[in-house]
């Protein structure tokens, strides 16, 4: 019996609502409940407020910044070094593990401006302001939910019937077997590299792409 690899997902997060949400549960700063109260009073309540404010005589008073904890850090929330007034932030959680190799495919892709792996199954990405996230997010889905024929061919039956298909094709000059995720397996091949056979191995590659798999080429 097949039993067919994990269908290999990536669900998202927006980090910048989620640090919208922080800012709102912490309230206003004490710096700008000041402001606010000292621009509600009269000049004598002002002087009175700000005397308050600053303590006894030889005491000096300096309002505490906000501070956010960040998946790259700490920062001032008026900091414009601030992962969010920088990038549009993002959470990608796996339900596989995030291996050596695959941080440095995310980072590859274009617009991906910063990363961070946070554990096996969660990663941090910084998308530079010009470019879009929908399209960022598709190609690190792309590149990262594969297959490899390791997985594919883990099942003894499907990695048998893949050997008995090439042995069938061995007298063809041109072949392509497509095996997809749940252990189906399609060929196509040819004695010429012409258009009907490179359009066959187009709509195999079209629905490998489609429903996950791999391909194999008789020149692999």
């Amino acid at each position: 019996m097949y039993t067919k690899p994990k269908v290999k997902k990536i669900a998202w997060e927006s980090w910048n609502v989620i640090e919208e949400e922080i800012k709102a549960q912490k309230g206003p700063s004490l710096s700008s409940l000041l402001q606010d109260k000292l621009l509600d009073s009269d000049e004598e309540e002002m002087e009175d407020d700000m005397d308050d404010a600053l303590g006894p005589p030889g005491m000096f008073f300096m309002p505490q910044k906000e501070m956010i904890e960040t998946p790259v850090g700490i920062f001032n929330e008026d900091s414009f070094m601030l992962p969010s007034k920088r990038w549009d932030c993002w959470l990608g959680y796996t339900n596989f593990e995030i291996k050596g190799s695959m941080a440095d495919l995310i980072e590859s892709i274009e617009g991906v401006e910063a990363l961070r792996v946070l554990g096996r199954y969660t990663f941090f990405v910084g998308v530079a302001k010009l470019f879009e996230i929908s399209d960022v997010r598709k190609d690190i889905e792309e590149g990262l939910c594969t297959y490899t024929e390791e997985e594919i061919l883990s099942d003894i039956n499907v990695s048998e019937t893949v050997d008995l298909v090439k042995s069938q094709l061995d007298k063809e000059k041109f072949w392509s077997i497509m095996v997809l995720v749940d252990g189906s397996v399609e060929y196509v091949s040819s004695n010429e590299m012409n258009k009907a056979y490179l359009d066959s191995v187009a709509k195999l590659t079209a629905l490998k792409n489609m429903v996950g798999g791999i391909i194999i080429h008789n020149n692999d």
